[in-house]
């Protein structure tokens, strides 16, 4: 039984997240029948084309209310990164994944009610929601109308280089989903981040605090003073019972 349930994920969240997640499945379809040139497949190539650019337009404007959203509601908070100790942290974190979990031990960095990430998940997490997807949405952009697109940029073909910067992204995007989904289910029950993100609520389990927590809490409470009192993400209802 979870020592607590946390609500972690609002509604807004939770619809963004499933709208974007099944958006970025089909441009990764559509993406990769469009970078090889397939022909004959399940999916015909033209309408692979439509496909990836209307559910590009989704994803960009369900972005566009993510970005808005996590500062309105304060959501940003969790993905700020304190520079002071973050090597040792991804360290420990990345030696529990590769190791630790296997043996049994408890997670260094397990979500708190102040701590919804730990630090690689933070790490990769910031990188991916403020750096590659928006970078993944203006090159898209470009690719749609290309007249916006700069004609040569030394040698290259501005078109060219942009289609090449759009795909690489796209892969990292892919590779991302995969350690996404896979590390989901890493816990006490593999299902329990997927319930999580249907009804909001987190199961947080017993565990001994240990000192490079208690670190890390007083890290984010420095940074966190000012937004104690605000709300987390949103409107927060009961916590359900069971």
């Amino acid at each position: 039984m979870p020592l607590k349930r946390v609500y972690f994920y609002p509604l807004w969240l939770r619809i963004w997240h499933w709208v974007n997640g099944a958006g970025i499945i089909i441009l990764i379809a559509t993406g990769f029948i469009m970078h090889w040139g397939i022909h004959g497949s399940f999916i015909d190539f033209n309408f692979a084309v439509t496909l990836h650019n209307i559910t590009g337009i989704v994803v960009a404007i369900s972005y566009f209310f993510f970005f808005i959203g996590s500062f309105l509601f304060y959501n940003s908070r969790y993905y700020r990164i304190r520079l002071r100790g973050w090597q040792t942290r991804i360290y420990k974190q990345a030696q529990y994944y590769l190791y630790g979990m296997f043996k049994g031990e408890k997670p260094p960095f397990p979500p708190t009610e102040r701590r919804k990430f730990n630090p690689l998940q933070k790490t990769s997490y910031f990188y991916t929601m403020f750096l590659i997807l928006p970078l993944i949405v203006f090159t898209g952009i470009g690719l749609m109308y290309p007249e916006l697109i700069i004609d040569r940029v030394y040698r290259y073909n501005g078109v060219f280089l942009t289609a090449m910067v759009h795909a690489a992204l796209g892969f990292l995007l892919f590779v991302f989903l995969l350690i996404h989904i896979y590390a989901s289910t890493i816990g006490y029950d593999p299902l329990a981040n997927f319930r999580s993100m249907i009804n909001g609520w987190h199961e947080i389990h017993d565990h001994p605090v240990l000192k490079e927590e208690k670190d890390e809490d007083e890290d984010e409470d420095e940074d966190e003073d000012e937004a104690e009192d605000r709300p987390v993400t949103g409107n927060t209802p009961a916590a359900p019972e069971g």
